[in-house]
């Protein structure tokens, strides 16, 4: 330990200007989790094994699992102006699919700067972690992906500005795989960054922050690899990349890459008896709902916490309302009509210019058609008139919907990592819908990318305390109204041009489907070192029901 200690310092010491004066604290803490679970089917109720950076496994009906866990940090100075931690993980599951090296990284945090390396379970937007249903993207719900990443991962307050200002935020890059299915693109980055701003003065704290997640590059199913422009990627700009030729024509015209992004507004408001916070957060897939002033946007989540500081029995309080059922109405995101030819035509952004506008309509548009509508709308002279056209005649009116939450044409393993999402678990996956709706949802399913149901509206409380000294718990309770997915609805996949409004036969969620959620954690110190904690779940409703049980024990120490 102290030639570990020797070296780390004489590091550090290069890049200290006070060395003379540093004073060097560290720390060794081991964790030790041993547990077992039960469940009555082979798809285990939610919230026991979401929100756990992907430990625990979904669909085996019993599990045997051990898991063990050091840390060790050093810490610089009279301030703790540097400090350096490093932190390794491992579990052993009966379910194979759960052992694993959990965590392996390097974090170094200078002044206000920080920098991590490896497998790190952390995420720098969540704030309410054991309460939300969990973030949209940069969640805790999947397990950690190999990734570097700098930045000011906690509120930092600038200096000579009256303590009125404090800002967070960082950049991510980090690498992903098909995980073993031949059907999904290898071997491809994902970008992540975040930007906070907060005042900071007083008890209220108003705060707004943006999250932008992008996978890019990596290899098809076919073989072909997928240029990269990490420029075009990194700044989501339409139409800015010029790298991917006539096979990658969305990729030229849109934004490089696939990119998810979340608005997220609140206040904090901090007093002696309670501590409260409200936020508003708004996911974006495309540049339509990129917007701030979009706030009326129907795909929202809304929540509030409430902590009371005097009170054992209840000390939390978390309400949440969630929905992505809108997606901007189930019309196809660019315009997609049969030509007077009888073919089948999508028209992605920059086909259609002003130079080549009159040529485009007399090779594609129907004549009894365009002149019905503009006998009413007037003659088409323009793009903009053009996209009407096509948007009320061919399109329903829609201005573009069945938006891919965390999901991509190109990559349609999506925002998952180990079979779970990597936001929110209120979404499904392909597996999830096929164990509880039957095979015969699998046909329609495979067809498209991984997320299944993605229209979900849902409800959750969540409340948390210490019950007469005897044990602590949490309980959260959710309802969700399920609908499915468009892009599963509608023949046509969305990785490639063939979509449609042809409806498939016996569409699982055509009629919507509600489900309950439920669960609590309960645990107790033996002492100092040893606690036992279990867990109760059970979901019930139209998708299907299940009961697991979980009991374990911990073992902490602080070795230094």
């Amino acid at each position: 330990m102290k030639c570990i200690k020797s070296f780390i310092l004489g590091i550090v010491l290069l890049y200290a200007s006070n060395t003379c004066y540093a004073e060097l604290r560290d720390s060794l803490d081991v964790t030790a989790i041993v547990e077992g679970s039960a469940a009555t089917r082979n798809i285990r109720p939610m919230w026991s094994y979401s929100n756990a950076w992907g430990r625990y496994t979904q669909y085996d009906k019993g599990a045997i699992l051990a898991y063990a866990r050091a840390a060790y940090g050093l810490s610089l100075g009279r301030r703790n102006k540097i400090n350096l931690r490093t932190v390794v993980s491992a579990q052993g599951s009966t379910d194979g699919d759960r052992s694993m090296i959990h965590e392996a990284y390097f974090r170094a945090h200078c002044w206000f700067m920080d920098f991590t390396v490896g497998l790190d379970a952390f995420t720098p937007i969540e704030t309410n972690n054991g309460f939300t249903t969990g973030s949209y993207i940069m969640s805790d719900n999947a397990r950690p992906y190999p990734r570097i990443g700098a930045g000011i991962f906690d509120y930092w307050t600038i200096p000579y500005l009256f303590d009125l200002l404090q800002i967070k935020g960082g950049i991510y890059f980090g690498l992903m795989d098909d995980e073993g299915n031949s059907e999904y693109t290898s071997d491809f980055y994902i970008h992540e960054k975040f930007a906070y701003i907060r005042s900071a003065k007083w008890f209220i704290k108003p705060y707004i922050g943006l999250v932008h997640s992008a996978m890019f590059g990596g290899t098809l199913p076919d073989g072909t690899e997928i240029p990269i422009d990490i420029w075009a990627t990194f700044f989501a700009r339409n139409g800015s990349s010029e790298k991917f030729g006539t096979k990658f024509r969305g990729e030229t015209t849109n934004a490089a890459g696939g990119h998810q992004g979340l608005w997220d507004v609140g206040l904090d408001i901090d007093t002696k008896p309670i501590s409260m916070s409200f936020f508003y957060q708004r996911p974006f897939a495309d540049v339509k709902g990129y917007t701030l002033g979009k706030w009326y946007k129907k795909d929202i989540t809304l929540g509030a916490s409430f902590r009371f500081n005097n009170c054992k029995i209840l000390q939390v309080v978390y309400v949440e309302y969630f929905n992505t059922k809108c997606q901007d109405g189930p019309g196809t995101p660019d315009p997609v009509f049969v030509d007077k030819n009888g073919d089948r035509i999508y028209v992605f952004p920059g086909d259609v210019t002003a130079d080549n506008l009159y040529d485009w309509i007399d090779e594609h548009l129907d004549e009894e058609v365009l002149s019905a509508w503009e006998s009413v709308n007037g003659t088409i002279s323009s793009v903009s008139e053009l996209s009407k056209f096509l948007r009320e005649t061919y399109n329903y009116g829609y201005e573009g919907g069945r938006v891919n939450y965390l999901c991509n044409g190109y990559y349609r393993q999506g925002w998952t990592r180990g079979g779970l999402s990597m936001g929110t678990p209120l979404f499904h996956t392909i597996e999830t819908v096929r164990r509880y709706a039957g095979d015969g949802a699998t046909q329609p399913l495979e067809r498209s990318s991984i997320f299944a149901n993605v229209r979900v509206r849902a409800y959750t409380l969540t409340v948390a305390g210490e019950a007469e000294n005897l044990f602590n718990y949490r309980l959260r309770l959710t309802y969700s109204r399920n609908y499915g997915s468009y892009l599963h609805q509608f023949d046509g996949s969305n990785y490639s041009t063939t979509f449609s409004w042809d409806e498939v036969e016996n569409y699982y969620f055509k009629q919507p489907k509600n489900e309950f959620y439920t669960a609590i954690w309960l645990d107790r110190n033996i002492n100092k070192n040893l606690k036992i904690n279990a867990l109760l779940a059970y979901d019930f409703g139209q998708l299907y029901k299940s009961f697991a049980l979980r009991f374990g024990l911990t073992y902490s120490l602080n070795c230094l």
